[in-house]
């Protein structure tokens, strides 16, 4: 931030310093009209005790000194340029109080009057008072104040210092106890000086901050392309709207201000909004939640709506229209169950045919023909496959999966399940081994849905894993918890695909030329399945190569 002066500019950094030199320059004006007018007053007090020529010289080099500082002061007055107000200006401004101060010194000297103690008295009261004049005039800036008065006290103080007789000492220890009770009050003043200055300078910033924060949410409220409005969380009467929110609702501005939205009735669902000041109360934000705005035309828009409390108590509303997304997905989810329940009829038929087919030409087909009626049988069964996995993750994202949930053993369904893949196993080349548990595993669950958890994972492991290699599968219990782990000695899964491992459609290689054919949706269905009841999935790389996955589930007593 810049604090602009005249037709320049200092950081703030520098305001403190340019705001001291102005004060300066604005104390110095009187300063040194009452210099010249005591300076008079010391050279007619003092005509008789000092020969008239030096009298007069040395007023004469004072008042020429004082007239040159005083053009100084006018000429950076006139100037619009704040190299003329900062610090070189202030150093200038110091070398002449320093040449004043010791031209008044000097004077000290001359005309100090041995035997004429009142006079004495009278220059020690005259300088002294011109010091004390100093700490108003020059303490803003130390230097200037240093300057001019030590010179000029310096020279009297030694004066009455060499001076025989008591007097004089006694004049000169409490003139050099002035210049340090001076001293010290010029640094008090600069101190309490400078921190006014920077809290000024602070709150001057602070003004500044806030009132570009205000400017800048003034913007973003008023141009959002989502709905945005400010309320009182209690009775729900708008202190603002933006453009987007009438663009949508149908209501002017002059409609929503000192009404809430429950009078204009955008809520379809009005227990919608007490649900959301609920969580507003509880939480002290509201994220994700979705409801219905019913329009002034009477129309229904699906909103994802959101909100927070800000300034003042007031609380920010926010709402995006979703009403297309929905339909999109709606649509998408009908399109997707529509084609894979349509896929299944003729697939079936299909297999079936391939099949019937196969038996029947068993031995009468020549080699390449048998090996197409493989070809097309495996690539059947991997269609199914896809069908029946996709219809399986709909079900699951929608919420629609009904779970048969009972008390099981969940070490015995394991063994089942392995059994029931010993083909798999078989084709792949690789042995299941499984370690029994000492006791029953008991869990309430689904027991085609976990056996279909674990039909994923052996897949996969069976899939990744070298021929003639060995799947170890486990199932335990510790702390209230089941676990099932299932280990393959595979290429394990790259670091970078670590956190999309059970996303939909997702493989460690997605090229059409890979090795390993499958549809990626296995994990993905596995992960929800798992989490409704009431557990967890995930994975971890084995020490010798290879990758281990598991899930956990709750212990039935």
């Amino acid at each position: 931030m810049n604090i602009g002066y005249a037709n320049g500019a200092v950081d703030v950094g520098d305001a403190n310093v340019l705001a001291q030199t102005l004060m300066l320059r604005k104390n110095a004006r009187t300063a040194l009209l009452a210099n010249c007018i005591l300076a008079g007053a010391v050279t007619y007090v003092m005509r008789g005790v000092v020969e008239a020529p030096v009298l007069l010289v040395w007023l004469a080099v004072l008042l020429s000194l004082n007239g040159a500082r005083f053009l100084h002061i006018a000429a950076s007055r006139a100037s619009q340029d704040t190299y003329d107000a900062g610090v070189p200006w202030a150093r200038t401004f110091t070398f002449g109080a320093g040449l004043t101060g010791a031209v008044w010194g000097i004077g000290a000297v001359i005309m100090f009057p041995p035997e004429a103690i009142q006079l004495q008295v009278f220059l020690a009261f005259v300088l002294g008072g011109l010091a004390a004049g100093a700490v108003v005039m020059a303490a803003s800036w130390l230097p200037a104040f240093f300057a001019f008065s030590v010179p000029m006290l310096a020279p009297l103080i030694f004066r009455f210092l060499i001076e025989p007789g008591e007097l004089p000492l006694v004049m000169g220890a409490m003139l050099i106890l002035f210049v340090v009770f001076l001293g010290s009050l010029a640094r008090s003043f600069n101190a309490s000086l400078k921190q006014t200055l920077s809290l000024r300078n602070e709150r001057s910033r602070l003004l500044d901050e806030r009132h570009i924060n205000e400017m800048f949410f003034t913007k973003t409220f008023d141009n959002s392309p989502v709905l945005m409005t400010l309320s009182d969380p209690k009775d729900g009467k708008h202190y603002d709207v933006n453009r987007a929110w009438t663009a949508l609702t149908g209501y002017s501005h002059q409609d929503a201000m000192g009404k809430s939205s429950l009078e204009l009735g955008l809520w379809s669902q009005p227990e919608d909004r007490a649900r959301f000041i609920e969580t507003l109360e509880r939480e002290g934000e509201v994220a994700g939640m979705e409801t219905i705005f019913r329009t002034r035309s009477g129309e229904e828009r699906d909103m994802l709506v959101a909100g927070e409390h800000v300034l003042d108590g007031k609380m920010l509303f926010i709402g995006q229209d979703i009403t297309r997304l929905k339909e999109v997905e709606r649509l998408k989810t009908e399109f997707v169950s529509v084609v894979s329940h349509e896929l299944r009829t003729p697939l079936t038929s299909i297999k079936g045919s391939l099949g019937l087919l196969s038996k029947k030409s068993d031995g009468l087909l020549p080699e390449q023909s048998r090996q197409l009626l493989e070809l097309a049988e495996r690539n059947t069964d991997r269609l199914t496959n896809l069908v029946n996995d996709i219809l399986d993750f709909e079900k699951l994202r929608s919420g629609t999966v009904q779970f048969q949930s009972k008390r099981l053993d969940l070490a015995a369904l394991t063994a089942d399940t392995i059994a029931a893949c010993r083909d798999l196993a078989e084709a792949s080349g690789v042995t299941f081994q499984m370690i029994e548990p000492a006791q029953p595993v008991n869990v309430t669950g689904d027991a085609m849905r976990i056996g279909q958890v674990i039909t994923n994972i052996l897949s996969n492991a069976a899939k990744f894993s070298e021929p003639g290699g060995t799947v170890e599968i486990s199932v335990s219990e510790m702390a209230g918890l089941a676990r099932v782990e299932i280990s393959d000695r595979g290429p394990g899964i790259d670091a970078a695909h670590r956190g999309a491992v059970f996303e939909r459609f997702t493989q460690g290689d997605q090229s059409n030329t890979r090795a390993k054919m499958g549809t990626g949706l296995g994990l993905s269905i596995s992960k929800p399945i798992i989490e409704q009841h009431g557990g967890y999935i995930d994975f971890r790389a084995n020490a010798g190569g290879g990758t281990t996955f598991f899930f956990v589930l709750p212990i039935t007593r």
